[in-house]
């Protein structure tokens, strides 16, 4: 028996936001990547598979919904 490895496309999008801590008020940046995959269970309301700009839609739509937490590691630690 032989093994097949299929790759789908993936669409990527990073985000970035940039916020005020709430415990020390300095100013924090997140960055973070979404990630979507073109591939045949992707599907839309009608069943059809979606297209690569659907599925480069949703990675960004996925980061424009992104709420970080601007909490400092370090200021978490000290709440503690």
């Amino acid at each position: 028996m032989s093994i097949r490895t299929v790759r789908f496309p993936v669409a990527k999008h990073q985000a970035r936001r940039k916020g005020p801590c709430p415990v020390c008020g300095k100013t924090v940046n997140r960055t973070r990547v979404f990630e979507s995959t073109q591939n045949p269970f992707n599907k839309d309301a009608d069943g059809n598979p979606l297209d690569f700009m659907s599925v480069m839609l949703q990675a960004r739509l996925k980061a424009e919904l992104w709420e970080p937490d601007f909490t400092h590691s370090k200021c978490a630690e000290a709440s503690l």
